[in-house]
Parts: C-alpha cells; sequence; structure tokens
C-alpha cells in the first residue's frame, strides 16, 4: 500500500518555494509516498468531494485552523495547528 501526502501551500507560498516542493516530491518518490501539491484555499472542498483522504500532510501556510479541519477529518498534520498556533503567535 502506498502512501498519500499533501503539501499544502498558499498560492504565493508555492511559487516562491517551487524548488523546496520539487525536492519534496522526489523525496516522496523514494520512499513510495504520493505527494501532492494542494493550494490551501482547495483542501475543505477536496475533503468533502474526494474519495482518497491523505494519510498525512505537511501544511506549509499559517493557517491554524485549517489544520484544526484536516485533524477533524483524522488526518494526520504536520505541524499539528496546536503548534502552528502556538509558534506563530508571539503573544502565545
Amino acid at each position: 500500500m502506498q502512501l498519500l501526502a499533501w503539501l499544502i501551500y498558499d498560492w504565493a507560498g508555492a511559487e516562491r518555494n517551487s524548488d523546496y516542493i520539487q525536492m519534496h516530491r522526489e523525496l516522496a518518490e523514494e520512499f513510495h509516498i504520493r505527494l501532492h501539491l494542494v493550494l490551501d484555499t482547495d483542501v475543505p472542498l477536496l475533503l468533502e468531494n474526494v474519495c482518497e483522504k491523505p494519510d498525512f500532510c505537511f501544511v506549509r501556510t499559517i493557517r491554524p485552523q485549517l489544520s484544526k479541519l484536516l485533524e477533524k477529518h483524522g488526518i494526520c498534520v504536520y505541524n499539528s495547528s496546536f503548534i502552528s498556533e502556538i509558534c506563530n503567535d508571539k503573544g502565545k
């Protein structure tokens, strides 16, 4: 069984980090992981309409609510909503 992972970015981040994304795609292939780039704005729709949800996600945006949504669907998230919220809020 091959794992499915989503690498989640916003549009600007995906453009800015294209080399980083390509590196992760190549590494995922070595480990027989299907890695899909997904835009953050597409996540809610995909969660409701895809037959195959990812085994895990790398969330590369600062959106704790997005991570919470993924977690609510039983998907393992790196970095978790807790980490995203704490690490990106200087007051916390």
